[in-house]
């Protein structure tokens, strides 16, 4: 590539580079003073952005540098450096953000986390904090038994037609077959060990045919309406 090319691209990158890391120190502190759990969600989505473009900027680097007739000048070690310090920047605030899924895991004993961590690991921000305020609404109300017995035996049966199909889920089938014979206490907390699955079962739309999972979904958005509007 022409000298005066590779620089133009080069100068371009730093100032790529460079906005990047200004939008990373915005989102850090709007992460560190924000406390509304949907608002952390929106910045956590827009880091994962951020992370795409750092990988896309390491790509070009490793380009200019395959072009260039130099490849250890200070130029291009400077941006290296950058970037990975972008890198750890990104993965500091992303882990930060993993604590979602843990105060979710709280709820559980040791051996119920064992069972229920599978199906949370592919679920979003979103999911899990409607989850999460699903589980601690459930512990300070008082729920309609003959309603959440609904849930569950559409929800178990629609697990269950999923592990007979001898589909490939991000779970293998001893998690499937725990959850659905997983002896429970009472209504309450057997409705506990299956609300974070739902999001899981609506996943399988395609597979399971669309009238078995748009009822469990009626049934799960006008249980969900009920339980957070009751005083």
């Amino acid at each position: 590539m022409h000298l005066s090319a590779l620089n133009l691209r080069l100068q371009q990158l730093e100032k790529n580079i460079v906005k990047v890391v200004q939008l990373l120190g915005e989102y850090e502190e709007e992460l560190n003073d924000e406390d509304d759990l949907l608002k952390k969600s929106k910045y956590h989505r827009r880091i994962e952005d951020l992370k795409k473009k750092q990988i896309e900027y390491e790509n070009e680097l490793i380009e200019l540098q395959r072009q260039s007739s130099n490849e250890q000048a200070p130029q291009f070690q400077n941006i290296a450096k950058q970037l990975q310090g972008i890198d750890n920047k990104i993965d500091l605030l992303l882990d930060g953000q993993s604590s979602l899924s843990e105060a979710l895991l709280f709820h559980f004993t040791s051996v119920e986390r064992l069972i229920i961590q599978p199906f949370i690991q592919s679920l979003d921000d979103s999911d899990l904090i409607q989850i999460q305020a699903s589980l601690e609404t459930i512990d300070t109300k008082y729920l309609n038994d003959d309603e959440s017995k609904i849930i569950l035996t559409e929800a178990k049966q629609l697990l269950t037609e999923l592990k007979s199909r001898n589909l490939s889920l991000p779970v293998s089938d001893e998690a499937m077959s725990e959850i659905i014979n997983y002896p429970t206490v009472d209504t309450k907390h057997s409705l506990k060990l299956t609300i974070p699955i739902i999001p899981f079962i609506l996943s399988y739309e395609g597979e399971l045919g669309a009238g078995a999972v748009i009822k469990l979904r009626e049934t799960w958005h006008n249980w969900k309406s009920r339980l957070f509007s009751k005083e």
